[in-house]
């Protein structure tokens, strides 16, 4: 019986052995730290049909030692080496904001220092939609380790979440035709951030707790002033009821 049990604490402690220096050697020191900036991420069809999936990503150097960001790919993670969508030069670039929402002049990010990265990828249908998705990055940093006193190319993959379809559909705020849509939630050239409760967030993907009174005065101004004036109801095409509303409404 002794010697039984013995074997059992010897194979448990075997075991926890073995699974300590896997998990050790799939470690890898990353002198950059990369998250997700809101917790859940969603798939939302779109009105060309599509599924889009639009996020971003919280890039902090955390080394004294400059990063230089030179590619990032998104990848399935059902198949790392699949990739979905590649970045790098003049396109990264594009897409790196500070915390205030300006455009990053270099791919640099100094020590303690900060960036945003936009992204957007639609998909032609919900199946095409990966349920999880992975970053692979290219930078020079301090590799091999914090040691490192000068930037070395490194390279690693990071970040993995999962993508939910569980999305809130609501009407548009503005009914009727000849409405102007522009400046919406997924491109990087547009108003995407902002802060509010103590947090970043991307307000335009916020759901609202009730109807925005904007819209709503915007609405029944506009049915005031057709009804007032015939001429306020131009033919299809016409300019005059056309109003820019960034985010909601319907194109013309």
């Amino acid at each position: 019986m002794v010697n039984t049990k013995a074997w059992e604490i010897a194979l448990v402690l075997l075991t926890f052995l073995a699974t300590s220096q896997n998990l050790q050697a799939d470690d890898q020191f990353t002198p950059m730290v990369v998250s997700p900036l809101t917790p859940a991420i969603n798939s939302v069809p779109g009105t060309d049909g599509k599924y889009h999936v639009v996020y971003e990503l919280v890039l902090s150097n955390t080394r004294p030692v400059p990063v230089t960001l030179k590619k990032i790919e998104v990848r399935d993670a059902r198949s790392p080496s699949m990739i979905l969508a590649a970045y790098e030069g003049n396109e990264l670039l594009a897409r790196l904001r500070t915390l205030n929402s300006v455009a990053a002049s270099n791919a640099e990010i100094e020590f303690n220092g900060t960036r945003l990265l936009l992204l957007h990828r639609a998909f032609a249908s919900r199946a095409e939609v990966p349920p999880r998705l992975l970053h692979h990055l290219e930078l020079l940093g301090a590799f091999p380790g914090p040691a490192q006193t000068t930037p070395t190319p490194g390279s690693y993959t990071v970040t993995p979440f999962d993508l939910t379809s569980r999305v809130l559909t609501i009407g548009p705020p503005l009914a009727g035709k000849h409405w102007v849509v522009f400046n919406g939630c997924c491109e990087a050239n547009g108003a995407r951030m902002g802060n509010s409760n103590g947090l970043l967030v991307p307000p335009q993907r916020r759901r609202p707790p009730q109807p925005p009174p904007l819209c709503a005065r915007l609405f029944r101004a506009a049915q005031s002033a057709a009804t007032a004036s015939p001429e306020s109801t131009p033919e299809p095409g016409g300019a005059r009821r056309r109003m820019a509303l960034a985010g909601a409404g319907q194109a013309p």
